[in-house]
């Protein structure tokens, strides 16, 4: 069966005592059973993406705030260092990357 599967890989990732995940996965399945018995296939399906629509938004803003930090934050801070590595003869790089990334914060923080 599926979950059992998904179980298995988790234990192994996660390293989870065996008895939680057990319970966890008698839960699932036992919730599985009840809404397929009363519901049907179709009511499992809309279970599923009632269930997964939020999961799915979610991971979306997480992502998208991901790639906003890399192109506002990250990238810019690294190219200012590099100008500053390249025009300030005294400071190399790694003194000049603390400097920056704390100069893009600031201003993303006075933009916002």
């Amino acid at each position: 069966m599926l979950v059992s599967e998904i179980m298995t890989q988790a234990k192994e990732i996660l390293g989870v005592d065996p008895s939680i995940l057990s319970s966890i996965k008698s839960l699932i399945v036992s919730t599985i059973d009840f809404i397929r018995t009363r519901y049907g296939d179709i009511g499992l399906l809309a279970a599923v993406a009632v269930f997964l629509t939020p999961i799915v938004l979610l991971f979306q803003k997480v992502i998208s705030l991901a790639f906003a930090t890399v192109r506002y934050l990250i990238i810019p801070a690294i190219l200012l260092a590099v100008l500053g590595d390249a025009f300030l003869e005294n400071y190399s790089f790694m003194e000049c990357l603390p400097i920056t990334s704390i100069a893009c914060t600031l201003y993303l923080v006075a933009k916002a």
